[in-house]
């Protein structure tokens, strides 16, 4: 119960920073950086119906594919999260911008965003949008990597806020929070470095690389045996890509409390099932 409560405070702590940002320092400079939240600037920008409310209205459809194509588990931490963020975003609409430079302005708001995204991440949270659709999109078409999906669907929201604004300035602006937001998240996250590879005995090994398969992630057993049991076991290796790590170390621990598991840095990955870039 604790460790509930512990995780949902956390989410929350993410949810309202996240809405800081895009109240506060995205939307009065008109800068749209990808997914729903970009989205949502921009609608609200034409109708002037709260921001909060319309990243609310887009991600429902989308959180209902999401359950869909991954599962209940897939629900609560990113439905809270947007909710969250949904009512912080309309309240501090209410009050003025601190900041009215826009190359300030992306580099605050995306290095808020990053923070905010890494804090829920670590949590098996997600803030909706551009990550559910990726996920949805990656799994209809498996030729396209995860990563160029990614960068597609934010981009197309970026190249859209040219349009919107009526100022190609707003766009090269907003594809620079893109980045920004992208590198420092990996840094927050996984410290910037490459691929993580992941050793894992378990007595639940069949259910785990069940859930690893579902995340896209190719696993091979070795045969182990215990020094001390003498029992034999075996040993899931798996090599992923960063940004998975957290959500995959969530689900072994859910399935497994007791697994003994060990997390190394990949510096070199050559070979089928494993593009660098993705």
């Amino acid at each position: 119960m604790w460790k509930e409560r512990k995780k949902y405070g956390i989410i929350f702590a993410g949810a309202v920073l996240y809405a800081f940002s895009v109240a506060l320092i995205l939307k009065p400079n008109q800068l749209a950086p990808g997914g729903a939240s970009g989205l949502a600037i921009m609608i609200s920008y034409f109708t002037g119906i709260k921001t909060g409310t319309i990243i609310l209205i887009l991600n429902i459809p989308l959180i209902i594919a999401g359950v869909r194509a991954f599962g209940k588990e897939f629900l609560y931490g990113t439905m809270f999260a947007i909710f969250i963020n949904s009512i912080f975003v309309n309240l501090f609409e209410e009050f003025p911008a601190p900041l009215h430079d826009m190359f300030l302005a992306s580099v605050c708001g995306g290095t808020l965003d990053a923070v905010s995204l890494g804090i829920i991440l670590r949590q098996g949270g997600t803030t909706g949008g551009t990550d559910i659709v990726a996920k949805i999109l990656r799994k209809r078409m498996p030729q396209f990597e995860m990563g160029k999906l990614f960068i597609l669907v934010d981009m197309v929201v970026v190249a859209l806020s040219a349009f919107v604004f009526g100022n190609i300035e707003n766009a090269i602006y907003s594809a620079i929070c893109v980045v920004i937001t992208g590198q420092v998240m990996d840094r927050i996250l996984y410290g910037g470095q490459g691929a993580r590879m992941l050793f894992i005995i378990s007595d639940s090994a069949e259910k785990i690389s069940r859930r690893l398969i579902d995340m896209d992630t190719g696993i091979t057993y070795l045969k182990g045996r215990g020094g001390y049991t003498d029992r034999e076991k075996n040993v899931i290796i798996c090599v992923m890509r960063k940004r998975l790590l957290p959500a995959a170390l969530k689900m072994i621990r859910e399935k497994d409390e007791k697994v003994f598991m060990i997390v190394t840095l990949a510096e070199k990955v050559v070979g089928e099932g494993y593009r660098e870039n993705e």
